[in-house]
C-alpha cells in the first residue's frame, strides 16, 4: 500500500499477516516529473502551468491569424490548421 506520491516525501506502508512496516521515501526525479506533468505540484507551479498555457495558447492563435491574413500563407495555412483542428477533436471526442 502507498500514500499518493507527490513532489515531497511520502510514506509507503508494507501490510504483512500480522505487521505494518512504515517507511519513509523521497521520491526520484522521475516520480516528481511525473507529479508535475499530472498537475500535482505545489501552488507556485500550478499558476506557473496555467501562465504558460495562456501564453502558449496566445502564440497559436496569433501563427494562426498572421498565417490566414497574408495572401501568400492562407493557402497553406488553411488546409494544415483545418487538419489539426480536425485531429484535435476526434481526439478529444474518441
Amino acid at each position: 500500500m502507498i500514500t499518493r506520491p507527490t513532489t515531497r516525501p511520502f510514506y509507503t506502508l508494507d501490510i504483512q499477516e500480522d505487521e505494518i512496516t512504515v517507511q519513509y521515501n523521497e521520491p526520484s526525479l522521475q516520480k516528481r516529473m511525473i507529479e508535475l506533468h499530472m498537475g500535482h505540484g505545489p501552488g507556485a507551479y500550478k499558476t506557473y502551468q496555467q501562465v504558460f498555457a495562456a501564453g502558449m495558447l496566445f502564440i497559436m492563435l496569433s501563427g494562426l491569424w498572421l498565417g490566414l491574413s497574408s495572401v501568400r500563407l492562407r493557402a497553406s495555412t488553411a488546409p494544415i490548421s483545418g487538419s489539426g483542428l480536425a485531429l484535435f477533436l476526434w481526439l478529444a471526442v474518441s
